[in-house]
């Protein structure tokens, strides 16, 4: 008995071979890879696909046996969109295409085979993205493909189906995640004295966490990546720049629609820092008695002031009201400044002996590096 099954297996794939060889003698004007698929309606058992997804003839027609029949079958291959690719968080770009074999006699024909039917799927470079068997006529099955990254338009792909080195070219929907960048406060104050928080959110995404967004600005950022967090978003620090520009962002490919930047002019917050200093200094009743003195010191004081906003990171947060915050800086800095110069202490410091004598040594020493770089 089993040499008799033997030899029925053995003579189903003698006829198989041959009518393979008739079948590729046909054929033997091979087209060249990276044929367009020609864009079909797709026979009845496969006809469950909606009319807005595409669907493929394919040029591959492989051979096989079928498990009903146990006769070689010429086979017709489809492909139609499966699933869009979508942006998966760490894992890139995720979709699937939808591959098919039917009977080119027999299209409702649903039959096993005895051969499974091989697919390749690349990208356009050749390298293979995933391969899969098909062993069922008239059904759809699901090929994954994935991408790390994809820039714009559709995700190019190549279809192979059958022991044969010819490709298909086939275009799968891609979508892109939507990006949005914005700026608070949206104009800080220029010449690297004002700060501010850039922010991002990213939709149409599956777990985006972990993710890092690539930014470039004009401007100073805390660094050049936006990390998101599990509900897709994220902010780094910004320094202001010296001209105003844009803020431009990717992400695996996908770019976000440019921001534009556009820095104050600082000269209204140093109009106001110096008001500031000059109103806290002249405030104090040493300052009204002393003019040219007091003049100096909230001229100090604005300086100080201004700087203190430029390098404290919580200045972010009132950015909206710079100048009003500087005005108040500067008047509290020369006030305060003043008042604690009165304070009595002060003098017994600085007439104490070992204040005397650390200045005297101050004074020698500055004679001395004079007299040792004089010509000779």
């Amino acid at each position: 008995m089993n040499s008799i099954s033997f030899g029925a297996r053995g003579l189903a794939a003698l006829v198989l071979c041959l009518h393979g060889l008739h079948v590729s003698a046909e054929t033997s004007a091979a087209r060249l890879l990276d044929v367009g698929a020609r864009q079909s309606t797709l026979p009845v058992p496969l006809g469950t696909v909606s009319k807005d997804v595409a669907s493929w003839q394919l040029s591959h027609r492989p051979t096989s046996l079928s498990a009903t029949t146990n006769q070689p079958v010429q086979l017709q291959a489809w492909a139609s969109e499966g699933q869009a690719m979508q942006l998966n968080g760490q894992q890139g770009y995720l979709g699937q295409l939808r591959v098919a074999l039917t009977d080119t006699h027999n299209p409702r024909d649903q039959s096993q085979l005895l051969l499974p039917i091989p697919v390749a799927v690349t990208d356009r470079s050749g390298a293979v993205i995933e391969t899969a068997e098909i062993t069922q006529l008239g059904r759809w099955q699901n090929v994954p493909v994935s991408a790390p990254h994809i820039t714009d338009g559709p995700f190019a792909v190549r279809v192979a189906v059958g022991e044969t080195q010819q490709f298909d070219a086939l275009a799968l929907p891609v979508t892109h995640p939507d990006l949005e960048l914005w700026l608070e406060p949206a104009s800080p104050v220029g010449w690297g004295i004002g700060t501010g928080t850039l922010n991002a959110r990213v939709g149409d995404i599956d777990q985006p966490a972990g993710l890092a967004l690539s930014v470039q600005v004009s401007g100073a950022l805390a660094a050049d990546e936006i990390l998101l967090g599990p509900d897709g978003t994220g902010s780094i620090p910004l320094r202001s720049g010296f001209s105003s520009g844009q803020v431009s962002a990717t992400l695996a490919g996908a770019r976000a629609r440019p921001l534009q930047i556009v820095y104050r002019s600082p000269w209204l917050l140093f109009i106001a820092a110096l008001a500031g200093g000059l109103a806290g200094a002249h405030l104090s009743r040493w300052g009204r008695r002393n003019r040219q003195s007091a003049t100096m010191v909230g001229g100090m004081a604005a300086g100080a002031a201004t700087l203190v906003f430029a390098a404290v990171p919580w200045s972010a947060r009132i950015a909206g009201f710079p100048e009003l915050a500087v005005l108040v800086l500067a008047t509290a800095a020369a006030w305060l400044g003043i008042t604690a110069w009165q304070w009595p202490g002060w003098y017994e410091l600085r007439y104490h002996p070992r204040t005397m004598q650390l200045i005297d040594w101050i004074n020698r020493l500055h004679d001395k590096l004079q007299r040792s770089t004089r010509p000779t």
